[in-house]
């Protein structure tokens, strides 16, 4: 199943883990839009899970696009489900000893693995898809 395609979503890796005491497996996937999804082998292979959710439902994205640009000096948002805090962040370790949190839990949240950690959320910093490179504009005449 590695390497196979299901749709957008591209097989990396088997996950296991146990489920009323029994080892299940599932499958780490990456998304076209570079986001990490686990599915089901069932899931793949009957074609309901064919993207992360952001790309099956594109206004959730460009919500989500717009509400990160008024954090774009980041690369990291935290979200802290009780009081609605969020704070931008680029240095993880700075981070999570400001929050008395593990900054192995804020990395495995960052990278899909662990979903909250003692009431935070964490995720990357989406940046708009502008469609050119903005390095063209600051380019010098010769």
């Amino acid at each position: 199943m590695i390497g196979k395609p299901f749709g957008d979503l591209v097989v990396q890796r088997p996950v296991q883990r146990m489920r009323g005491g029994q080892l299940e497996t599932r499958w780490r996937c990456i998304c076209k839009c570079n986001k990490p999804v686990t599915v089901s082998t069932e899931n793949l292979e009957n074609g309901s899970m064919t993207s992360c959710f952001d790309c099956r439902d594109p206004q959730k994205r460009a919500a989500r696009v717009e509400h990160d640009s008024e954090f774009q000096n980041f690369k990291y948002l935290g979200i802290k489900k009780k009081g609605g805090l969020e704070e931008g962040f680029d240095n993880q370790f700075q981070f999570s000893k400001k929050h008395g949190l593990s900054q192995a839990s804020v990395s495995r949240c960052l990278l899909g693995r662990q979903k909250t950690h003692k009431g935070w959320t964490f995720r990357k910093i989406e940046e708009p898809d502008n469609g050119a490179d903005t390095n063209d504009d600051k380019s010098e005449p010769s």
